[in-house]
């Protein structure tokens, strides 16, 4: 299991994203993290995130998964607030965080904020992780029938963060209590929020039309760059190998779930 990996600052002066992943002979692990509270105290909130949780987790002697990824949360959080004390100017730093672990054809996953994680299926792009940001709620709102979908879309404030990693309790905190089985030939996409300037179904297409991971990643960049978009926001693509693995029926419980409007997997 390999994930490729693109980045690229868009139309912003720094790149606040960080990202890291890991394959060893068993598992593959992989984080990405969107800095916030300005380009520079941004930039350092998301590369100590994906440092600390990254190392956390492979040190960690837990057997089980979930409780790995809790407790490398909880340790990346309280190294952002240890950096926070000793250094006061980065008092409003913070990050979004999104980590991805897979092993045996299973899929673990923890996340705060607004960063995506997505199943590639062969009809698809699913969202498997929630969106922390007043867009998500709105989104949601939007499916129950509450607003409309312009609306929902328009609303100015629909960047803002419901939940972030800053060193204080984190409001918002996705971690399933159970993995998730992969079907065989399906992939693995985690992306910071700047890729939304391109529909899931852009996206896909470009996953699609090309085999090769490092390929399909650089071309969804590519497809961003040929936006021309004034207020492009930095954007990190990783995306895994297909995955060789049985199909599981727990997958295709968990997708008529979505299909039905149930956005958790518990």
């Amino acid at each position: 299991m390999d994930f490729a990996i693109c980045s690229w600052p868009g139309k912003r002066e720094d790149q606040q994203d960080a990202v890291v992943t890991v394959r060893l002979e068993s598992r593959a692990l992989t984080v990405i993290a969107d800095g916030v509270g300005g380009s520079e105290y941004g930039g350092i909130a998301s590369r100590l995130a994906v440092d600390e949780f990254a190392c956390a987790e492979l040190e960690s002697e837990s057997d089980n998964p979930i409780k790995r990824l809790e407790q490398s949360l909880k340790h990346t959080n309280e190294a952002i607030e240890r950096l926070k004390q000793a250094q006061p100017q980065y008092a409003d730093m913070a990050t979004t965080l999104t980590a991805a672990r897979i092993q045996k054809g299973m899929l673990w996953w923890i996340s705060v904020g607004d960063s995506p994680l997505y199943l590639v299926t062969k009809t698809g792009l699913c969202r498997l992780n929630e969106d922390h940001s007043v867009g998500g709620s709105l989104d949601a709102m939007a499916r129950k029938g509450f607003m409309t979908e312009k609306e929902a879309k328009s609303d100015p404030a629909r960047h803002q963060l419901t939940s972030a990693l800053s060193g204080t309790d984190i409001p918002f905190v996705d971690c399933p209590n159970r993995g998730l089985p992969i079907a065989n030939g399906q992939q693995i996409l985690i992306g910071s929020d700047g890729m939304k300037s391109l529909s899931p179904d852009e996206v896909f297409d470009a996953i699609v039309s090309d085999p090769n991971p490092q390929s399909a990643v650089d071309s969804i960049l590519s497809k961003l760059k040929a936006l021309n978009r004034p207020d492009q926001d930095n954007v990190t693509l990783a995306l895994s190998s297909k995955i060789r693995a049985p199909w599981h029926h727990g997958l295709r419980q968990y997708l008529q779930m979505r299909a039905a409007g149930v956005s958790r997997f518990r």
